[in-house]
């Protein structure tokens, strides 16, 4: 009679308590996830007809098409990513270059079309570049932000044989990947 008591009152106070259904909030986790964008691929894309005397370099001429060149990539990533460009001597930027040479920025722009988006997306940039006569190396169009970059301290000698880096950063972390493309200034 007891256990029949017992489990009367149970069903009651069940019944009488309403079915509640309990959600906790979602578990933020997005400081724990790799924010580090991914560079997909990185090229060059030279004027048409260019030759380069070093093999596997990427020829950029001043004397044919203007010095007009083509950079293409493609990024993976969270929010805001920020993207440099800079020519060096070797593939390595900043701190993470082991020999501790100058790297010259060339351009620095924002890849995202909305800085303050916190979803995953992927970017494709086609830049149009110019390496004039003058040792001006520009990308994108020139104004009063973007005059272009005088690499004429970069250029000890033509041809010059070097590399164009892309830096990728999140803009929250500061977590960075890099890709670079051999190439050969004439």
């Amino acid at each position: 009679m007891k256990a029949l008591l017992a489990i009367s009152v149970l069903g009651a106070s069940l019944l009488a308590g309403g079915c509640h259904y309990y959600e906790e909030e979602p578990y933020d986790n997005s400081y724990y996830f790799d924010r580090t964008p991914y560079i997909s691929y990185f090229t060059v894309i030279p004027a048409a007809g260019a030759r380069s005397v070093a093999y596997g370099a990427i020829p950029i001429t001043p004397h044919l098409n203007d010095g007009n060149f083509e950079t293409r990539w493609e990024l993976d990533g969270y929010g805001p990513i920020h993207v440099d460009l800079y020519v060096s001597n070797d593939r390595w930027v900043g701190s993470e270059d082991p020999f501790g040479r100058e790297d010259v920025l060339i351009k620095h722009l924002w890849s995202s079309t909305n800085l303050y988006r916190d979803d995953y997306h992927v970017d494709t940039v086609y830049m149009n570049c110019r390496f004039t006569t003058d040792n001006v190396l520009s990308c994108g169009p020139i104004n009063y932000d973007n005059p272009g970059t005088d690499i004429t301290p970069f250029l000890n000698q033509l041809p010059k044989t070097g590399y164009l880096i892309l830096r990728a950063c999140d803009g929250e972390t500061n977590a960075c990947s890099t890709s670079s493309v051999y190439v050969e200034f004439q």
